[in-house]
């Protein structure tokens, strides 16, 4: 949860590309994203694995990130609010699928 973090340095990898090695064309039914406040960074760098998503279930963390910006990225990548289904003062989980 918030608090102090120490920041550091970790390979990066593609989504796309590892999914594809994979998985070929095949589309992600559900993708689950649950990264503890680097969401919107995760969201900015995967937009064409996005594409191949047809919903998702975003923890989202109040400090980095509110719904209303998460709800806007996201419409722009082609998919609209269900629900949220759950909700502190500190971090939610929501449910977004394609349209």
């Amino acid at each position: 949860l918030k608090g102090k973090w120490e920041q550091i340095r970790v390979p990066a990898v593609s989504i796309e590309e590892h999914w594809k090695s994979h998985f070929n064309d095949a589309r992600c039914n559900v993708l689950k994203i649950d990264i503890e406040g680097s969401e919107m960074n995760f969201l900015r760098a995967e937009t064409t694995f996005l594409a191949r998503c047809d919903s998702l279930l975003v923890e989202w963390h109040k400090w980095k990130v509110n719904l209303d910006e998460l709800e806007s990225f996201l419409k722009d990548q082609h998919f609209r609010y269900v629900k949220t289904i759950e909700e502190n003062e500190q971090m939610g989980t929501a449910f977004f699928e394609r349209f």
